[in-house]
C-alpha cells in the first residue's frame, strides 16, 4: 500500500524535472509532443535509481520508507517500521498525453512492486478474539508484499503564467484526479510471535485471503498522502523554473490567460 506514496513521489519528480544540471541531460520536448514526453519519462525513471543529489532526491530503487501506519477498518493498526520499496525504476510508461489548449496532462504507469521490511501489528478488537482466539495482537516481524501489474492513472491540470517576461507552468494540485488497480498481491511473513507462538503463517494466510479488502481500505489513504508529496516537488520546480529551461517551445506567451 505504501507503494503508492513512493510511486507518486517518483512521478512528481519525473514530471517536474530537477535542477539545471539534470535538465541539461534530458531531451527537450515540445509541450505538445506527447510521444517525446513518454520516452523522456521512461528514461528518467531508469536514471532516478541512483538519485539526483542537486535536487536532494535520494536513490529510489530501493527506496527507504519508515514509520508508515494504517488503521485497518478500526480493527487494528499496521505499521511499516523500517522497510524498502523495490521495482520503481522498472515501471513502464503505458501512455503520456498533454494538451496545452485543455490545460491537461495524463499518465498511465504499469509497475511490479515489492515492499518489505520490519512490520508491527496491534489489535485488541473483538474480531481478533474470535479469529485468533487471543485477547490482543501486539507483535513485530518481517513482512513482504508483492504487487503485480499495479496500474496507475493520473490526470494533471495546469495553466501557463507569465512573470517578468518569462512563462511558467502552474500546476493545479487540488484538481488532480487519480485511479489505481492491482491485478495480484501476495504476502509473506516471518517472526511474528505472540506469547511464544509463531503466528506468521496465520497472518500470511489471512492477508493473502483478504488482500482485495485490505487494498480497498488503505489504498486511498496512502494515495492522498502521496499527492501531497507530488504537489510539494512540482511546486518547487515549476513555480520557479521558466519553461524555456526544460521545453523546446520558444514562445508560450499566447497560452497565458490575461486577467482584467
Amino acid at each position: 500500500m505504501a507503494v503508492y506514496k513512493n510511486i507518486l513521489f517518483i512521478i512528481g519528480s519525473v514530471l517536474l524535472g530537477c535542477e539545471s544540471k539534470f535538465v541539461d541531460t534530458i531531451t527537450k520536448c515540445s509541450i505538445k509532443d506527447s510521444d517525446c514526453h513518454k520516452q523522456v519519462v521512461q528514461g528518467v525513471l531508469k536514471n532516478l535509481g541512483k538519485g539526483i543529489p542537486e535536487k536532494n532526491i535520494p536513490p529510489i530503487d530501493p527506496m527507504k520508507i519508515t514509520n508508515v501506519s494504517v488503521d485497518v477498518l478500526g480493527v487494528g493498526n499496521l505499521t511499516l517500521v523500517d522497510g524498502v520499496v523495490l521495482g520503481i525504476t522498472d515501471c513502464k510508461v503505458a501512455k503520456f498525453e498533454t494538451s496545452i489548449e485543455d490545460e491537461h496532462a495524463a499518465m498511465d504507469l504499469i509497475c511490479d512492486i515489492t515492499i518489505k521490511g520490519q512490520v508491527s501489528v496491534f489489535s485488541d478488537h473483538e474480531i481478533v478474539k474470535n479469529l485468533l482466539g487471543m485477547e490482543k495482537v501486539d507483535t513485530q516481524g518481517y513482512g513482504k508484499a508483492k504487487m503485480e501489474k499495479v496500474k496507475i492513472h493520473i490526470d494533471y491540470f495546469f495553466n501557463i503564467e507569465e512573470r517578468d517576461g518569462k512563462t511558467f507552468i502552474h500546476c493545479k494540485f487540488n484538481n488532480t484526479i487519480y485511479s489505481y488497480d492491482v491485478e495480484k498481491m501476495t504476502f509473506d511473513a516471518k517472526g511474528f510471535e505472540i506469547n511464544g507462538v509463531d503466528m506468521s503463517s496465520s497472518f500470511k494466510n489471512i492477508l493473502n485471503q483478504f488482500w482485495k479488502v485490505a487494498m480497498s481500505v488503505v489504498g486511498k489513504t496512502f494515495m492522498d498522502k502521496a499527492m501531497v508529496f507530488v504537489y510539494d516537488y512540482t511546486h518547487k520546480f515549476f513555480d520557479f523554473t521558466p519553461t524555456d529551461e526544460y521545453l523546446s517551445d520558444t514562445d508560450l506567451m499566447k497560452y497565458v490567460k490575461k486577467s482584467f
